[in-house]
């Protein structure tokens, strides 16, 4: 994983553009603030996906939940029961059986009743007549070179789950080498549950670059899953010390600096 990091403006989406220029790869850009109108590509607007519309395994569950709660496992946990008790490895309806146990829990040390209410008003009814399953997005990067996922009014929520559960589908497949693009997203990538998340995919597994301008929105366990610094311009001191104490990067860098347009690399 490539984190590139620095002010706003400071030329982080134009080092993306050059990779993408350079790259025989399949590529796959999550692209929800139109940064990349000129590159050609298919588009996938998740609007017209819904991620409960198949059977989902438990692994699945758990992608879910870390996307929908930044904290509690709670809907794991009731989906664990369930696959337990029924004995099978795919099941329909998974998410809402298993919401229906959080709102019948009577233990209110771990609040599920609340979790219950927080995740029916998070995840939208799906409307199977319009919507497909986000499969297809993997069948439309076995079919193309450069996949652009957009999304206009999904709550944050629901798009990070979706988001997290297409990272998932794409590092099961190992035969499709693909580089994925989340410019500029990192506020909504690291308010979901990460160390859930990587708890059923490999880092190793993506071949992915980000970016973020404020070193602080990034969580103390991604130390542990970055690879590569792309080190920007910074003249946020407190970023900066945020940045070198917490991740130890950048402690010999004068980030105020760098030219913009350039960066140094740790890893």
């Amino acid at each position: 994983m490539r984190m590139q990091v620095g002010n706003p403006r400071v030329g982080k989406s134009k080092a993306i553009r050059k990779m993408m220029a350079g790259l025989n790869k399949k590529k796959l850009i999550f692209d929800f603030n139109e940064d990349f109108p000129d590159i050609k590509g298919v588009c996938a607007d998740l609007e017209n996906y819904h991620p409960l519309i198949d059977e989902l395994s438990l692994n699945e569950v758990k992608i879910l939940n870390a996307g929908y709660l930044q904290s509690s496992r709670c809907l794991y946990r009731k989906a664990e029961d369930i696959y337990r008790e029924t004995g099978l490895e795919y099941l329909p309806n998974i998410i809402q059986d298993s919401i229906e146990r959080l709102s019948s829990s009577l233990d209110d040390r771990w609040g599920e009743p609340e979790y219950a209410r927080q995740l029916t008003e998070r995840i939208p009814k799906r409307n199977l007549q319009k919507q497909k399953s986000l499969n297809h997005i993997i069948e439309l990067l076995e079919e193309h070179d450069t996949v652009i996922v957009k999304s206009k009014n999904i709550h944050s929520d629901h798009l990070r789950a979706m988001m997290y559960l297409v990272l998932y589908k794409v590092s099961q497949r190992s035969d499709l080498d693909v580089k994925i693009i989340a410019d500029e997203i990192s506020t909504l990538f690291f308010k979901g549950n990460i160390r859930l998340l990587f708890e059923v995919i490999d880092p190793k597994s993506l071949d992915i670059v980000m970016s973020c301008n404020r070193p602080s929105n990034i969580p103390k366990a991604m130390k542990n899953y970055v690879d590569t610094w792309a080190l920007f311009r910074n003249t946020d001191k407190s970023e900066v010390r945020y940045l070198q104490n917490h991740f130890d990067i950048g402690k010999e860098v004068d980030f105020a600096n760098i030219p913009v347009g350039k960066f140094e690399i740790n890893k």
